[in-house]
């Protein structure tokens, strides 16, 4: 077990390089700056000769073995990887951990959205977040880039559903509109969950092992201050499950989402499920999806309608 140093001769996501390494090739990154070098420790020095040839294949340069020169620091736009997003710190952390902090965070990591925080045995310690940083997400298996907000580097969309697509059959459905020239969906501040239907068929390439992100496009009539509570929940449609004649929604999961103040800007809300929750959709699968406006919760607190544009679903 060693540490082994390369000259990088051009910039690259690191992590894509760790995924893939030769086989029996375990490696743990320890410094990176791209552009100058990169510190690696090989879990077994059996594998050196396997490491060499890959990174040559890189077209990157080996330096030595064991440097003495201080480490690397890895360049503020290319992270280390973070296990998650996350809105609450955990309780037992472990040094090194590293997170996305979630919209809303709670404990040491309030006021800290979007920050990447890394615990050090003591205290949570906070980077904040620029255009064009790249993080790799162990949980979500993707590279997050940041544009204002985290969002998946090549995410795949699932499923488009416009105003138009919608199944307007619940007792408390929501009424169509049309704002300059543009369909929507008005989710009255009525005091019940209001509800629409969308259907659609699971793509090929969803990956089950991976969330999905359910993604409501909306603005407020009138409004420019307070929170909408959106919900949103998987109903699998298979030939032996459900009975059409009852409902077998999984996880109904819902994200309260401020409105901006400047009426007729679209907000974006997002749903984050896995699989689970999405009730063990797989690919090929007819679904339904469910969107509500929960107006009777406590976290609802916007004045007037919220007019739904579109629901799109990326992962």
């Amino acid at each position: 077990m060693s540490i082994q140093r390369y000259k990088l001769t051009q910039p690259i996501q690191t992590q894509s390089m760790v995924n893939q390494l030769p086989q029996g090739v375990a490696i743990t990154l320890v410094g990176q700056s791209p552009g100058i070098c990169v510190d690696l420790d090989l879990a077994d020095d059996s594998g050196k000769s396997d490491l060499d040839q890959y990174m040559a294949t890189l077209g990157w340069t080996f330096v030595e073995t064991s440097p003495t020169s201080p480490r690397p620091v890895v360049a503020p736009e290319f992270q280390l990887p973070v296990i998650k997003r996350e809105t609450t710190p955990p309780g037992s952390p472990t040094i090194g951990d590293r997170y996305i902090v979630g919209t809303g965070a709670t404990g040491d990591w309030a006021t800290h959205d979007d920050e990447i925080t890394e615990w050090d045995g003591t205290a949570w310690q906070f980077t904040t977040p620029i255009d064009g940083m790249t993080a790799w997400d162990q949980e979500e298996k993707e590279v997050d880039v940041y544009s204002g907000s985290w969002e998946p580097n090549s995410p795949r969309e699932l499923g488009v559903f416009n105003a138009a697509d919608a199944i307007l059959t619940a007792s408390t459905p929501p009424v169509e509109v049309v704002r300059n020239e543009r369909e929507m969906l008005a989710y009255a501040d009525s005091g019940a969950a209001v509800v629409t239907y969308f259907t659609g068929i699971v793509p090929r390439s969803y990956v089950q092992s991976a969330n999905l992100r359910v993604r409501v496009y909306w603005v407020a009539a009138t409004a420019t201050a307070g929170d909408t509570r959106w919900s949103a929940a998987f109903e699998k449609l298979v030939m032996s499950a459900p009975n059409v004649d009852n409902d077998n929604f999984g996880t109904d999961k819902g994200v309260n989402s401020p409105t901006n103040a400047t009426n007729g800007e679209i907000n974006s809300t997002i749903i984050v499920f896995d699989n689970a929750e999405a009730d063990l959709i797989a690919p090929g699968n007819p679904f339904r999806l469910r969107i509500r406006r929960q107006s009777g919760s406590p976290g609802d607190t916007m004045v007037g309608d919220a007019q739904l544009m579109r629901v799109v679903i990326v992962q």
